[in-house]
Order: C-alpha cells, then structure tokens, then sequence
C-alpha cells in the first residue's frame, strides 16, 4: 500500500496512513512529498500517523530515522510547534525513535497505541479521524 496523506482542513489536521512494507526510499519520498505539500501543514499544526498496518523493512534504521526527521527539520517554520501524534503497535520501538529524533526539531510528538487517547492529545474527535483513516484505507489497496 504505501503512505498515504490526507490534509482535512475542518479537522485542522493532517491524517497520515502507512501500510504493508515501508521502507527508506517510500519513508524519504513521503517526507519530501508531504513538506513540498503547498496545503501543509494545518494552521492548527496537528498530525496523526498511522502506523499499526505497517512493516518497517531492514533499512529503516537509525539512520534513516535521522534523516526523515531532518527533512522534517528542514521546514522549521512550518514544524515548530507541531503536535504529531503516532499510533504504533508492532513498530512501537522505531516510532519511539523517531518521535525523540524530531522533538529536537521543536515538534512535540508522542508514539499512542490507541487512537482515542492520541485523539485526544491532539484534542480532536476521533469517530471523525476513524472516518478519515477509513475513507484513506479505501483509497489505498491496503486491506485489514
């Protein structure tokens, strides 16, 4: 399936879903993508990645954690101050890594395993984050 984004500027969020085998050359690309995205981020600068329908592959190491955050980094202006939350069930470890690798660009960023709780973090509704998560996994080949 890949990474899949969506910008909901009524949530005042962007929705982030991840799927079957991720690895540094779609992680990298996503985050070009993503911080080239002339609509990112919300003025509300809140973001959830969902990361429990993915596998991350051998070169998603340190490494390259680092250098996703910096292209992250890259974009302080729009970042600093960001609230991203991560769900995370089977990559928890490297989402905990990469959630302390972009706090020192000034985002705060928390690995949740549910989705409510980093709803609420984020103070938005989650039946409505569950509604963009679902119209995403129908755009995208992923199938739970």
């Amino acid at each position: 399936m890949g990474i899949v984004y969506e910008i909901n500027r009524d949530l005042g969020t962007t929705v982030v879903l991840w799927g079957g085998m991720i690895g540094e050359t779609a992680f990298l690309t996503h985050a070009h993508a993503l911080c080239s995205d002339p609509l990112w981020p919300t003025p509300e600068r809140l973001h959830l990645s969902d990361l429990r329908y993915v596998s991350l592959d051998s070169s998603m190491d340190n490494e390259v954690l680092e250098k996703g955050a910096a292209i992250y980094g890259s974009q302080r202006q729009k970042i600093i101050g960001m609230k991203v939350a991560i769900l995370s069930e089977t990559e928890f470890e490297r989402a905990v890594k990469f959630e302390r690798i972009l706090m020192r660009y000034a985002a705060s960023a928390i690995v949740f395993h549910s989705a409510d709780v980093a709803c609420t973090w984020l103070g938005l509704n989650d039946e409505k984050v569950r509604t963009v998560l679902k119209r995403l996994r129908s755009l995208s080949d992923l199938t739970l």
